[in-house]
């Protein structure tokens, strides 16, 4: 299949024109006859647009009369339309192939939208609100056990009955709340005020109905896919939080907030146009969307699992290094 884009160059506007008729017509409609008859429809109106070039071109061949800026007008309207139904083509000839793949029905939707919205602009502002996210989950978690460590409390804690596992433990749920309300403020906000910016259509349709998304697992709605995005960024943040808690505990309080930004640093680098470090930024697996367009599968699986296991053992890590009885920094 062929790679057919149209956010670029000079007949933009005049494309989406096009295709944003096209899509009031066949929005919802699976691939066969009617979407066929539409796409004939604009093929028609592009081999009469070509035909009456061809006529002006062999008048002005014949010293006839012709004006060349309606030439080249012309030539700049097929341009446009035959751009425009090489999209369609494509989109269709992409459906069939999901619903011969993948066993899936998926309908026709603009997807024109949903590229602008979640592609490389939204890439941006999210790395950015994520950074954000986590230089407030260290300066709020970095100072967790700080008090109890400042104030030589900890052998005295840990020698009450509920001094040690059962104390660590609620250390760790009242951090996971607070992070859990932090992730669903902050990201239900940002993707609610996503979508007051565009005027989704066929949100509640297959993930599968977008090309970009091709290659996901299972088949959900794309109103699915941005909660389950909102829960993953969640579930990140929390490993973020039991590592910079556990970071917090073993060092001493300067220390801590030095070594918990310094992990940030490739990040930023990154943002600064730097793009060999998003292989090693800690904040890029965050937004979902972006890792399944630019990343192999078998790496983002791995990354999820890491992601897991990381959170996991560093909250074991947490629980034993205070239950233990050894003096801390």
């Amino acid at each position: 299949m062929s790679n057919v884009k149209i956010y670029g160059g000079v007949s933009y506007d005049e494309e989406r024109i096009i295709l944003r008729e096209y899509y009031e017509k066949t929005q919802g409609m699976t691939t066969g006859a009617a979407v066929n008859v539409e796409i004939s429809s604009y093929r028609d109106r592009l081999e009469r647009m070509q035909e009456q070039y061809a006529e002006l071109k062999l008048a002005a061949k014949e010293e006839k009369e012709a004006d060349g800026a309606v030439l080249d007008e012309l030539i700049k309207d097929i341009t446009v339309l035959s751009t425009a139904v090489e999209y369609m083509e494509h989109q269709t000839e992409y459906l069939e192939n999901m619903k011969e793949t993948r066993r899936v029905n998926p309908v026709i939707i603009a997807p024109y939208i949903y590229e602008n919205m979640l592609g490389g602009r939204l890439d941006y502002s999210m790395n950015i609100v994520s950074l954000y996210v986590f230089v407030t989950l260290i300066l709020l978690m970095n100072g967790a056990f700080a008090y109890e460590k400042k104030d030589n409390m900890t052998m005295v804690i840990r020698s009450g009955a509920k001094g040690r596992t059962f104390f660590a433990v609620r250390k760790l749920l009242i951090e996971s709340v607070l992070t859990i309300l932090i992730g669903a403020g902050v990201y239900g906000y940002f993707y609610y005020k996503v979508l007051c910016v565009y005027h989704l259509t066929g949100i509640d349709n297959s993930i599968l109905c977008l090309e970009m998304m091709k290659d996901f697992p299972i088949d959900i709605t794309i109103r699915q896919y941005l909660i389950w995005g909102v829960l993953w960024k969640i579930l990140f943040m929390w490993t973020g939080t039991m590592v910079i808690t556990f970071i917090s505990l073993v060092l001493r309080e300067q220390a801590a907030l030095l070594v918990s930004l310094l992990i940030l640093v490739p990040h930023v680098l990154y943002l600064l146009n730097f793009k060999f470090f998003q292989y090693f930024s800690v904040i890029i697996p965050m937004n979902t969307w972006q890792m399944w367009r630019i990343y192999p599968k078998k790496i983002i699986y791995a990354v999820y699992l890491w992601a897991f296991f990381i959170g996991g053992f560093a909250a074991y890590g947490i629980i034993k290094k205070w239950s233990i009885n050894t003096k801390l920094r």
